[in-house]
């Protein structure tokens, strides 16, 4: 019988991503709308073409939401051991976030059950694949291997219970943020043709790439929050019209990134933003 749901499910969701990739099919690239894009404290104004033209990425993309108030607060390499605070801070404030869970952390027991409190929570739980691969170094086989025994780990760690829930994690195991933002068309087009959604950023302050422990970072994660914000303000004053939605980059396993996430939180919410999950970010 639950073998029987699951097929059902499998097939509730093939249906539901092919209306979703139709809705998200790829635009003429005079069409393409603009949006800010923030890296290592450096803002611009980019749209598709950007990255298409430079690294071979899909033109059609996600990097940002539908909304312009909308603001996708989302954490990779999870779950880490700072999954029991952020999740306090994050229920305290009442702001639902995305999760990218590398697959093979759900081996053990104590960190599928910080996996378990965030779902419960209401948090999107998504796809990261299973060893932090570089999916543009896989041949097509690897490629869906790494995500779906991802997705696969993901639905085992949900206890008998908890199976009613099990359609909201199909759909979010099937959302990928590839590993290092690289993709390319031969990826994506591989993932779309296997009902997978692909998810990159507009804001990446850097966290990765400085002392996780050491205050200073906080400040300039914070700062590099405001820094966008700012970029933002000034465009609008000079009439540009964009994407002024903000899907940003974190990885809860640095100490300084949930040091700075209460004040982040206070700042987005000051700016009349409202924090949204993935689904809710694209469309779905």
């Amino acid at each position: 019988m639950y073998k029987t749901y699951l097929r059902f499910l499998a097939h509730i969701t093939t249906i539901f991503f092919a209306c979703t990739l139709a809705v998200h099919a790829k635009h003429k690239s005079e069409d393409l709308e603009y949006f800010s894009y923030c890296s290592n404290g450096q803002c611009r104004l980019i749209n598709g073409n950007f990255f298409h033209d430079a690294r071979d990425m899909p033109i059609d993309l996600n990097v940002s939401c539908k909304k312009n108030n909308q603001y996708a607060l989302t954490f990779d390499d999870g779950p880490t051991q700072n999954y029991p605070r952020l999740l306090e801070i994050l229920k305290r404030n009442n702001v639902k976030a995305t999760f990218f869970i590398v697959g093979s952390h759900l081996q053990n027991e104590e960190r599928v059950n910080w996996f378990r409190q965030a779902f419960k929570d209401g948090h999107f739980m998504a796809n990261h694949t299973y060893q932090h691969e570089d999916l543009t170094q896989l041949d097509e086989a690897s490629m869906i291997e790494t995500v779906e025994k991802t997705r696969l780990a993901m639905m085992n760690a949900l206890t008998s219970d908890e199976s009613d829930q099990l359609s909201r994690l199909e759909i979010s195991s099937r959302v990928v943020r590839p590993p290092f933002g690289n993709i390319n068309m031969v990826v994506d087009n591989i993932f779309k043709n296997n009902q997978y959604v692909s998810v990159r950023w507009n804001a990446d302050r850097y966290d990765w790439n400085m002392p996780g422990d050491d205050p200073k970072t906080s400040q300039v994660i914070l700062d590099r929050v405001r820094d966008q914000f700012k970029f933002i303000s000034n465009q609008i004053d000079n009439g540009k019209q964009f994407n002024q939605s903000i899907l940003d980059l974190n990885h809860d396993g640095q100490l300084a990134t949930i040091e700075a996430i209460q004040e982040l939180i206070d700042y987005v919410k000051s700016k009349g933003y409202q924090f949204v999950t993935m689904d809710e970010c694209l469309g779905m």
